[in-house]
């Protein structure tokens, strides 16, 4: 129907689409002009009575403005109707693409949830591993701390023993110098008691015997005081190295160290 009728308004069709027209109408008295009042052809004047022609002549123009809105309206709903369609098309299309983007993503979670759960079991392996390693490193560490601390305890002890037998062996020297400086006082108030003479021959003199063995400990106690500054050196690094590791000797070498620097300096003030 919507080929045959279109917008043509000057086809003869009812409100129901029939193509007769109404038998007491003329199709040839119509026109498809648009709503206007009725045209009466013959004016009648106000005290002029009607005739049977004139109610005639109105019932026409009555049935004909009728038929034309009735045809009118109905073009009006068909037009309607076209546009409700491709409304409806439309609908249903925007439906079927929101139905296929909606299975699109249904499809990517599921994908994306499967990844997920790939992910967290990835992640839940690697934690286990993690967490077995750094307990076996950690350890590894603790045990070669304690090898180190004790190998460090092992020299400290050494330096420790190596100072004492050091200190002993000054103290002998400063007790043997001390010795050989009053016997060459004594040996020099005996060669002034006894004035020059020039009778006798030359002898050694036992003074410069005296003076070249106190020398000799002398060098002895330089020496002795070298290594003491040596061992204290290396008590210093090792003190120092085991600050860096942490070791809890650290305290026990400060006072090693100025023990050492004490008695160096208890040595300075008896041989100065």
């Amino acid at each position: 129907m919507d080929s045959v009728l279109g917008d043509d308004l000057t086809l003869p069709v009812d409100i129901n689409g029939s193509c007769r027209l109404p038998d007491s109408l003329d199709a040839g008295d119509y026109s498809t002009d648009s709503m206007t009042a009725p045209s009466f052809p013959d004016k009648m004047s106000p005290i002029k009575a009607l005739t049977m022609k004139d109610y005639e002549n109105q019932i026409t123009a009555l049935k004909k403005e009728n038929f034309n809105l009735k045809l009118r309206i109905y073009f009006m709903e068909e037009r309607m109707q076209q546009k409700c369609d491709d409304s409806t098309e439309d609908i249903f299309k925007t439906n079927i693409e929101l139905k296929v983007e909606l299975e699109s993503m249904k499809r990517e979670l599921a994908e994306k949830q499967e990844l997920l759960v790939s992910a967290s079991k990835a992640l839940e392996s690697l934690a286990g591993r993690e967490s077995g390693e750094p307990h076996r490193l950690r350890e590894q560490a603790q045990r070669e701390m304690d090898s180190l601390r004790d190998a460090f305890n092992r020299r400290i002890a050494d330096l420790e023993q190596s100072l004492r037998t050091a200190e002993i062996e000054v103290e002998k020297m400063a007790a043997i110098a001390e010795q050989e400086k009053l016997k060459n006082i004594n040996m020099e108030k005996q060669l002034q008691d006894l004035g020059p003479s020039s009778t006798f021959p030359p002898v050694p003199s036992p003074v410069q015997d005296l003076q070249q063995a106190l020398q000799e400990k002398d060098n002895i106690i330089e020496q002795l005081k070298i290594t003491l500054k040596n061992q204290e050196a290396e008590i210093h690094q090792k003190r120092s190295a085991d600050q860096q590791t942490d070791g809890p000797s650290a305290d026990g070498v400060k006072q090693l160290s100025d023990l050492i620097a004490k008695k160096d300096q208890e040595l300075d003030v008896r041989f100065s």
